[in-house]
């Protein structure tokens, strides 16, 4: 394809150099483990949400409704394996009580032989590597306690210098007290408890660093934002390797895996195609992916579709955000898969999906 050859040695030079990897284990695919029956003899079925950007209300709702928990936020899910695929922060205010609901309910599923998979998706990462542009001011609140005041206080006396260094240098001609005033404007309470929380030592950002960034369920790939050819010469633990050490340094470069457009964060080529690369073949990219890692189809976020869970590409991929916060105002929905056959859930019920291709052996 016409930009391969531009993107694959700064892509191979940041994969060897992050991972510590050989090129000859760089182009390995992953095998899947054989099904495990659960514990009433059958194959575990599993459910599957998207984004949900900071509403709490549509999370709970959605867990309820496909009995993954309790009213009391207990896991009731028995040996379901539940994927969230990312993006959960952002845009609304309740990040903080989803993640300590996937916190517990992860801890909890194992004992009745269940599973928890949380992804990573753009927003945590930006969370982490703090670009906080899309941050909600309830996401601050929600850190905010009686100590935060001081907190804040007791930050600025530290750092006075390097702020009023930093203010400066943007506008040479403020006072101490302006740049106090305007960072503490721009500091509400609870915004250093977040960055804390977030940062690669906090108990969020260390969650998200060991999170994945791509996994395989049962055959099936998931992702938050999809798989490109590029990114598909390298295995699944390679990908989850270098996240991991990106999330953990901090690492905002642009060929990062965690930044790069075509890295499973960022790409929309498998939903949108590359309107800039004349030639590209999704159809061709996605058959390629599914042979390199033997999976039937690919399960994503990230890309929107309002209008309920969408199957494209000849049944081969299943799009599952639906854009279910208020922000969106889309439609809140689950997929379930279960013994081979594919479900949306949304308030009307469950409709059956029409995915074609071979389900895995």
């Amino acid at each position: 394809m016409p930009r391969a050859g531009k993107f694959a040695s700064r892509l191979y030079a940041y994969f060897l150099l992050i991972t510590g990897l050989s090129l000859l284990t760089a182009c390995a695919s992953v095998q899947d483990a054989p099904l495990e029956v659960g514990q009433n003899n059958t194959i575990p079925k599993i459910i599957a949400i998207g984004d949900m950007h900071g509403d709490y209300a549509p999370y709970r709702a959605l867990m309820l409704e496909a009995g993954l928990m309790d009213q009391q936020g207990n896991w009731i899910g028995s040996d379901t394996i539940f994927v969230q695929t990312g993006d959960i922060p952002d845009r609304g205010p309740d990040t903080r009580k989803i993640i300590e609901s996937l916190q517990l309910l992860e801890q909890q599923a194992p004992s009745s032989g269940g599973k928890v998979v949380p992804m990573v998706g753009n927003h945590e990462a930006m969370n982490v590597y703090r670009d906080l542009r899309y941050v909600h001011p309830g996401e601050y609140a929600a850190f905010a306690d009686k100590n935060s005041e001081a907190v804040r206080r007791d930050h600025y006396a530290t750092h006075r210098s390097d702020i009023e260094a930093r203010y400066r240098k943007k506008s040479p001609k403020l006072t101490a007290d302006q740049i106090k005033t305007e960072w503490e404007k721009n500091t509400p309470l609870g915004k250093l408890e977040h960055r804390a929380a977030w940062s690669p030592t906090g108990y969020i950002g260390k969650w998200v660093a060991r999170n994945q960034v791509v996994t395989k369920v049962r055959g099936y790939l998931f992702a938050h934002g999809g798989y490109s050819q590029e990114f598909s010469r390298f295995s699944l633990d390679e990908m989850n390797i270098a996240a991991e050490k990106a999330l953990r340094k901090q690492d905002r470069s642009r060929d990062n895996i965690l930044r790069h457009r075509l890295g499973p964060l960022w790409y929309r080529g498998n939903v949108r195609g590359r309107e800039d690369e004349k030639g590209f073949d999704a159809d061709r990219e996605i058959n390629m992916v599914l042979r390199t890692y033997n999976a039937a189809h690919i399960i994503i976020g990230h890309t929107r579709n309002e209008k309920g869970i969408r199957v494209s590409r000849d049944g081969r991929l299943v799009q599952i955000d639906t854009g279910a916060s208020a922000h969106y105002g889309g439609v809140p929905s689950f997929l379930r898969i279960e013994n081979g056959e594919f479900f949306a859930h949304t308030k009307d019920g469950f409709t059956k999906l029409n995915v074609s291709a071979a389900n895995p052996s």
